[in-house]
């Protein structure tokens, strides 16, 4: 349950942080923050208003306290926000989904966030892979039927695919603990290239299955016209 903030940010604000300065400030999302905070693993307060605030204080002890930076809980938000700065870079060549509105890529950029975390948990949480799997076959079901409705075809559906599997597991392998082995590396790498394949097969399908019923309907309607 979070306690109760000193007033609504009227007493001595410096020392009280919102949801998003305070994830910044740990160099975390602000999910992974809101996560930690509902697990009881850092203290949050309520204002008056019901806002979530951090005292400072607190989120400077708890990153003192920590002694592993990067943990396998954390993988998914550091590789997500190394993504978002590689794919901001002014230098980065940018698959065909640059041809697309702000709106149509913000709704695939959600699909791709999600593989993320579900290649990262399928690496990790072996007892549940078949669940991962199946989750992970819908989420590229979704993709697949998303790019055939807003026009790409499907080579620049599977050329956009590609290009961020292949920042992912860039991305991934440099947030590898130095620590670990070949072995470890390599199966990290072998697990997230499993899960994507599952997500880029169920993308083709998906795909081929729009566009013949698209071309099925407009045969319809040239033969009733």
């Amino acid at each position: 349950m979070a306690s109760r903030a000193p007033k609504d940010d009227a007493d001595s604000p410096a020392a009280w942080l919102s949801l998003g300065p305070a994830a910044r400030l740990l160099g975390v999302s602000d999910v992974t923050l809101r996560h930690w905070a509902d697990a009881g693993r850092i203290k949050t307060y309520r204002t008056i208003g019901s806002h979530r605030r951090f005292a400072r204080d607190d989120l400077v002890a708890f990153l003192r306290d920590r002694e592993h930076p990067v943990q396998a809980e954390d993988l998914e938000d550091q590789a997500l926000q190394r993504l978002r700065r590689r794919f901001r870079g002014p230098r980065v060549i940018r698959p065909p989904l640059e041809s697309l509105s702000e709106d149509e890529r913000g709704k695939l950029r959600v699909l791709g966030r999600r593989v993320v975390e579900l290649a990262l948990r399928y690496h990790r949480d072996r007892r549940h892979r078949v669940s991962v799997l199946e989750e992970a076959r819908f989420i590229g079901r979704e993709y697949g039927l998303e790019t055939e409705r807003i026009g790409l075809s499907l080579p620049q559906s599977i050329e956009s695919f590609l290009y961020h599997r292949t920042a992912l597991i860039d991305t991934v392998r440099t947030l590898t603990p130095p620590e670990s082995s070949r072995d470890e590396t390599l199966d990290l790498s072998r697990d997230i290239s499993e899960l994507t394949d599952s997500v880029l097969l169920a993308l083709v399908q998906a795909f081929e299955e729009a566009a013949a019923a698209s071309l099925a309907n407009t045969s319809i309607d040239r033969s009733t016209g």
